[in-house]
């Protein structure tokens, strides 16, 4: 393992990461999407041991982060980072959480990749991308017992990403256009594992030759600009009807994206979010997907924007 050591003249460092959303209808583990807002704040100051420790938490879920740095995503990642580096100086760890437990936008990834990033900023010669991508992957680990990396990736490097998602070998960043993003999260929380477990089933050799025909129509797609392309192979999404009947209006909601214009509407991620993509901004599809959200006794936020094309970024 390469020497690692801090610059002399910084000690402290804050960096944020955004939410991002995963598997995209067609790309199951294997296809994410970094979005500008919400995002993660982290900041750190050096200590004067080795030590990690959590000065603060606030945000979105604050009183329900773990506090023990070994349970905590955004500090687990620095431990085992300061212990395989065997580091000299630990980080005191000061968490502002922008995006909500349990919601299908990528935060636990966020606030892995955040401590990550910021860390790699107080050293003087800063660790790879594919090394603090693999750290990233451990703090999945942490928060839900299995290291994938379909968040990790597009919060940490922005825009729209591929990777293998078994062994996390290759990935790449596929250029995508200016297009806009609506998320809809529902107050309610679905555990990753349990809209995992409701896929464990198996699939026909017809169904996995349709599965693999959607998802490299969507990547024609994409390099084309084919709008009508991704509508035609997102529009039905491979694996979202077996987690549909965990959000409630989960089939309305999808029905006004589409008469909005939405190119594609999924389950974000492990859900309860709901995804839409869109060529131009519309705010009226957002509103009246809240509503439906609204209508089943639900309160919902709404998150329009761009596509995050940076990933993660020092602030200070």
């Amino acid at each position: 393992m390469a020497d690692v050591e801090y610059k002399q003249d910084i000690f402290k460092s804050s960096a944020k990461a955004c939410a991002t959303s995963a598997n995209l209808a067609v790309g199951f583990d294997a296809l994410g999407l970094a979005i500008e807002a919400p995002y993660d704040v982290v900041h750190l100051e050096r200590r004067s041991d080795a030590k990690v420790r959590i000065a603060q938490i606030q945000g979105q879920d604050a009183a329900r982060l773990p506090k023990d740095p070994s349970d905590n995503v955004a500090s687990a990642v620095l431990i085992k980072l300061i212990d395989d580096y065997q580091l000299p100086y630990g980080v005191d760890i000061s968490i502002e959480k922008g995006i909500a437990l349990g919601s299908g936008m990528g935060g636990s990834a966020a606030s892995a990749v955040a401590a990550l990033v910021a860390f790699n900023h107080l050293l003087r010669e800063p660790l790879s991308e594919k090394v603090l991508f693999d750290y990233a992957c451990y703090g999945e680990k942490v928060a839900s017992g299995a290291a994938h990396g379909d968040n990790v990736l597009p919060c940490l490097l922005g825009g729209l990403c591929i990777m293998d998602p078994q062994a996390q070998q290759w990935y790449r960043k596929i250029k995508v256009p200016a297009w806009s993003v609506t998320l809809v999260h529902p107050e309610i929380q679905l555990e990753t594992k349990a809209a995992r477990a409701a896929l464990d089933q198996s699939y026909s050799m017809d169904q996995m030759a349709e599965y693999g025909a959607k998802f490299a129509g969507f990547l024609y797609a994409l390099e084309h600009q084919d709008v009508g392309l991704i509508q035609a192979v997102a529009r039905e999404s491979f694996f979202d009807p077996s987690r549909a009947h965990f959000i409630p209006g989960f089939k309305d909601i999808s029905r006004i994206a589409y008469e909005h214009g939405a190119m594609m509407c999924c389950i974000s991620g492990s859900g309860p979010s709901v995804f839409a993509l869109s060529e131009k901004p519309s705010p009226k599809m957002g509103q009246e997907m809240q509503k439906v959200f609204s209508d089943q006794g639900l309160g919902a936020c709404v998150y329009s924007g761009a596509i995050n094309q940076n990933g993660a970024a020092i602030i200070s």
